[in-house]
């Protein structure tokens, strides 16, 4: 699935924009939902919605199955917090551990973590999730 959007911000390297993330660390979690740097950025609620649209979608599809989804990024953080598994400070901004996973169950609609491999509060990065 298709990373958030940083707009104009994503021809710049990490190193260029890294410090102006800085300000998530005072921010709560209300306000990193809708935090922008610039106007055509894609705020964290707008991607983790349209993450969320694809994934209830795959989840109806292949009602009771195995399934295999793949992305990495912010998305991850944010979609776990959406769901309850943390928070944005405990899940900061770059932090993320490469090749983890999440093990998830879906009744087409809500989600449920079951099991976690390479992510932890403070300190977790998703490479894909398994949908059952």
């Amino acid at each position: 699935l298709r990373e958030r959007s940083f707009g104009s911000l994503d021809l710049k390297t990490s190193s260029e924009y890294r410090s102006l993330f800085e300000a998530l660390k005072d921010m709560s979690d209300d306000e990193v939902w809708k935090w922008k740097i610039v106007d055509d950025m894609e705020t964290a609620q707008d991607a983790v919605e349209r993450f969320s649209n694809a994934l209830e979608e795959i989840a109806k599809a292949y009602f009771c199955k195995k399934v295999l989804v793949l992305w990495h990024g912010t998305v991850n953080r944010s979609f776990l917090v959406k769901i309850g598994y943390g928070s944005f400070k405990e899940f900061g901004n770059g932090t993320f551990k490469n090749t983890g996973y999440a093990v998830l169950e879906s009744d087409g609609k809500a989600f449920k973590v079951l099991e976690t491999f390479g992510v932890e509060k403070k300190n977790i990065w998703i490479d894909f999730v398994i949908i059952i």
